[in-house]
């Protein structure tokens, strides 16, 4: 995996989002920035992994289909190079989570959405995940980021993006408790997803009200 081109990009980007988007962050006292992460964030455009990728300091793990792995060498090489891994077609959900549990082993930090698609009017919508499970199987904590702005920008019904406002927030960890019986697993799981779907659902208001107000 390529740190150094990695490190290029978060440069770049980072200042195209400053002085074309107004990127802001907000939360950013409660970035983790070392040992096993999982990142639960919504999805409203193309833009957010983008938008992760310059909000931490360290790289991001993102899962990816495969075709985006097969369209071109350049492309290919690029993604990898940047710590995105494929999905194959056909994988099984548990096919999944055994990908993602192989890079929190590693200590990195890996980006999920749970909503598994774009949105269609940039607000979240609930869905099942496994992101609890895969947080009491790797003691991983969860941490809530919402986007705001990338949709206005660039929806998924909309070919090409538009500048506009980006903001960022981060909130706090949620951790796993440690040493569960084999009863309680299920219970600590849905803890852990009411836990972070409430603090999107959260952020979204705030969001969604402060950005009202500017525009």
């Amino acid at each position: 995996m390529g740190i150094g081109l990695y490190r290029s990009y978060q440069f770049f980007l980072r200042r195209i989002g400053r002085f074309t988007c107004d990127l802001q962050v907000f939360g950013r006292e409660h970035l983790i920035e070392n040992g096993p992460l999982i990142i639960a964030a919504n999805h409203a455009s193309f833009f957010d992994p983008m938008l992760l990728g310059v909000t931490y300091d360290r790289p991001l793990s993102f899962m990816a289909r495969e075709s985006l792995f097969s369209a071109s060498r350049f492309f290919s090489w690029v993604i990898r190079q940047t710590f995105a891994f494929p999905l194959k077609h056909g994988a099984t959900a548990k096919d999944a989570l055994r990908l993602f549990e192989e890079r929190l082993k590693n200590d990195l930090a890996v980006v999920l959405f749970p909503e598994g698609t774009r949105s269609k009017d940039g607000r979240y919508v609930k869905s099942e995940s496994a992101i609890g499970m895969l947080s009491t199987r790797s003691n991983a904590p969860i941490q809530p980021v919402y986007v705001m702005g990338s949709w206005h920008a660039w929806p998924r019904f909309q070919k090409y993006p538009r500048v506009g406002p980006m903001r960022v927030y981060v909130g706090p960890a949620i951790y796993p408790k440690a040493n569960l019986a084999r009863g309680d697993k299920r219970a600590e799981q849905n803890r852990l997803n009411a836990a972070y779907e409430q603090a999107l659902l959260d952020f979204e208001q705030q969001a969604w009200r402060e950005f009202q107000g500017e525009s």
